[in-house]
């Protein structure tokens, strides 16, 4: 899979240019991307998920977000492979503070990269259970 650059600002835009993301205007969530072939646990990466739920926790005044304009929490949305899985020790650490926590996974088909719906993981009643960016599949680059 082709590393990707996000543009979040109102819309999303896939550019295979680069591996990071660019959030803008304040926003409420992050979005990570990880195509590993592993369980994503707290531990994993140097505690990296629990580094992202713990500053989404402090960002709850903020009023910008991918999941609405008043969303009444922050989100961590990851983009994964399909054989990424997510553990339940990050799913029960996003839900203790409030972060929900969604997953999408990328997909090839037919040479093109698409991301399909991000699906919540939390089990938030004040959160979508899903949902999916308007965006396009873009052309696989190896």
């Amino acid at each position: 899979m082709a590393a990707g650059h996000v543009q979040i600002l109102g819309q999303l835009s896939f550019d295979p240019s680069g591996g990071f993301v660019d959030v803008t205007d304040e926003c409420l969530d992050f979005v990570e991307m990880k195509a590993r072939s592993c369980k994503l646990t707290l531990s994993s990466a140097r505690r990296q998920m629990a580094g992202f739920i713990d500053a989404l926790s402090r960002q709850r005044t903020r009023r910008q977000s991918l999941l609405g304009p008043q969303s009444p929490r922050p989100g961590l949305l990851l983009v994964t492979t399909v054989d990424t899985q997510v553990g339940q020790d990050v799913v029960f650490e996003a839900g203790r503070h409030g972060v929900a926590l969604f997953q999408a996974v990328a997909y090839e088909e037919d040479g093109f990269v698409t991301v399909g719906s991000f699906v919540q993981k939390t089990g938030f009643a004040d959160v979508p259970q899903q949902f999916a960016f308007p965006s396009l599949p873009e052309p696989l680059r190896m």
